[in-house]
């Protein structure tokens, strides 16, 4: 779950960033986000997953991108009903 959070984290941070080279390649706040996810899906931790998601929905809202962001929104949205 820390890896999870870590990658999450590091994508929030990214979003006011372009780019950061870490040992194992360069990463966006995308790939922080998708990262984050996998980790959280592979180890059904549905919380953090949603937290994850909602995140990830305001950091492409920011970018404009409504759609994508109101489609993670959702997907946010039915984790924390569950």
């Amino acid at each position: 779950q820390a890896t999870g959070q870590a990658w999450q984290v590091l994508g929030q941070t990214l979003a006011a960033e372009t780019a950061v080279t870490l040992a194992a390649g360069t990463y966006k706040a995308v790939d922080c986000f998708q990262q984050a996810v996998k980790i959280y899906q592979e180890n059904q931790l549905f919380l953090p997953l949603a937290y994850t998601y909602k995140a990830w929905s305001q950091y492409e809202r920011a970018q404009g991108n409504h759609s994508l962001a109101q489609s993670l929104w959702q997907k946010a949205d039915r984790l924390f009903i569950e």
